[in-house]
């Protein structure tokens, strides 16, 4: 999935105020009770208790008494305060990702949220639709093959709300018309304008590659403000634009490519309900190993192929020969969970080839799928089913994922960085049955590339599920939505931050302050 940069970051980050607390105590008159004292030792010095003095004198008891009393209520009242400022700076709840107030930097790849405000419906649930915009002359073959794509994969994975498909017409130099494009221009800036910052997308850059007879087929996002306080996807508008071959006409593989497009694009709909901070290799892979799960599909005409030869013939060659770049010898480990893009370098570097995200990233899914069946061998194994749409924790991938066990800045953390045990990290860990995300990796690494010798792809293919179970599986529809765990920060329990939202960037200060308080207030106590 590309996300395409929208807007330039023009906020200030957002400071945090504390109030001080003052209290004032008033003295209290003392009632005179009739006290029956023995004689007894009291220390006193300078006017305070410390050298030996010998009293009977009731009077002098009772305001030795007072003033040990006083000094016990104003301990309690420090005491008091000392508990409300821990509770007010310390918090119960993890710190947030970011702030308050929504704020976050615009990037292209970088993840932006943990939540998503679009819901996930049944297969058949009328209440969620999908609009289809295009421009005038998009030709009604291929919008048919968009629509087959979306419908193949929405049966599938469920109907996931708020997606508008943008199809963009292709023009050739010699017919070119730019009014055709005002509408739908229009159209996509409202569906990509940010709620938090009030920008958009103004479909410039659509418009020229369409104008150009460039292929250009991508999901975006559209963000919100959540009541937590954190930013939230909302919607996911999808481009789809046919290329144009020398000639100047579409390709004739076009409609059967448009179909391909269409489920990889929705899949990353049904992604980002999960939280945008899942690696690119399982966003761009999961959506390529979910277009060879239809490629036999009887929509797919003369294209048509079997799963296992969709792995065979397309996308194990290319990991093939990726690994075959002995510059690097662990690519998936290496560069597959962050991906750059402009001014964004990720922690590993910058990487120049897509496929360890697309082609790579597909054949660590299938290679997940087969340690899963293996290692869940005796509660019945997994299948691709479970990975992608399998509601029982543990028992899925994307639907076990837990969007608020960690803390990660949305600014300045990568995919990466979010910590082992959680996150997509725990659900894959938990899904394939390995100990870490590091050892899956570890056993991926050495799977494709054993003793430094790469297999075949007739070799590699031996993790694969069978073709015909794969059909039948792909054509079960999901009628889950009722078990679908909301990611929405709302029905996460409210605020993951502090009672002043603080942001986890301030979770040093925030521990020094708490320091300095508890001590300032002990002195004072002590000094009573």
């Amino acid at each position: 999935m590309e996300h395409r940069r929208l807007f330039p970051n023009d906020e200030d980050e957002r400071k945090n105020y504390f109030d001080t607390f003052g209290t004032r105590v008033k003295k209290g008159k003392t009632k005179t009770k009739n006290w029956k004292i023995k004689k007894e030792v009291v220390e006193k010095t300078n006017g305070r208790q410390n050298a030996k003095e010998e009293t009977s004198d009731i009077h002098h008891h009772h305001h030795y008494y007072y003033y040990y009393s006083r000094r016990r209520r104003r301990r309690t009242m420090f005491l008091n305060v000392l508990l409300l400022l821990l509770v007010l700076l310390g918090g119960t709840g993890k710190a947030s990702s970011s702030s308050s107030s929504c704020s976050y930097q615009s990037g292209c790849n970088r993840p932006k949220q943990r939540f998503a405000s679009s819901t996930l419906g049944n297969h058949d649930d009328d209440d969620v639709s999908i609009t289809f915009r295009q421009t005038p002359n998009f030709p009604a073959t291929m919008r048919d093959s968009v629509e087959k794509g979306v419908e193949l994969a929405q049966s599938f994975l469920g109907k996931v709300s708020d997606v508008d498909v943008f199809m963009y017409e292709a023009q050739n130099a010699s017919a070119q018309n730019p009014s055709a494009y005002e509408e739908i221009n229009g159209l996509w800036c409202e569906a990509t304008r940010d709620e938090v910052h009030g920008y958009c997308n103004d479909g410039a850059g659509n418009q020229e590659k369409a104008m150009n007879g460039e292929n250009n087929v991508f999901a975006s996002g559209k963000m919100t403000c959540a009541p937590c306080g954190e930013p939230a996807k909302k919607s996911t508008p999808i481009v789809i634009t046919p290329g144009l071959d020398s000639s100047g006409e579409y390709y004739e593989h076009d409609t059967d490519w448009l179909i391909q497009g269409a489920i990889h694009e929705y899949s990353h709909a049904f992604q980002t309900l999960f939280g945008a901070h899942t690696p690119a290799w399982l966003m761009e892979g999961g959506a390529v190993q979910l277009e060879a799960v239809f490629s036999n599909h009887a929509s797919r005409g003369t294209y048509r192929k079997t799963y296992e030869d969709h792995f065979k013939h397309t996308i194990f060659p290319a990991a093939i020969d990726l690994y075959g770049d002995t510059s690097v010898a662990t690519w998936l480990t290496t560069y597959g969970s962050d991906r750059e893009c402009e001014n964004d370098i990720p922690p590993g570097g910058v990487n120049a080839n897509p496929d360890v995200f697309y082609n790579v990233g597909a054949a660590a899914v299938a290679f997940a799928i087969y340690k899963a069946n293996i290692n869940h061998a005796a509660d019945g194994g997994r299948t691709f089913a479970d990975f992608w749409t399998n509601t029982e924790k543990h028992k899925g991938f994307w639907h076990s994922i837990v969007v608020d066990d960690y803390e990660f800045n949305i600014d300045t953390d990568w995919p990466s960085q979010v910590p082992e045990g959680t996150g997509w990290k725990g659900a894959l860990a938990n899904f394939t049955g390995h100990d870490s995300v590091a050892a899956f990796y570890a056993d991926f690494e050495a799977w494709i590339k054993p003793g430094g010798v790469l297999k075949t792809p007739e070799e590699m293919s031996d993790i694969l599920e069978n073709s015909s179970d794969v059909d039948a599986l792909s054509v079960e529809p999901f009628n889950n939505a009722n078990s679908f765990m909301p990611r929405s920060c709302e029905a996460s329990g409210g605020p993951p931050s502090s009672f002043f939202g603080v942001s986890s960037s301030a979770t040093h200060s925030r521990f020094s302050l708490v320091v300095v308080v508890v001590s300032s207030c002990l002195v004072a106590t002590l000094a009573l």
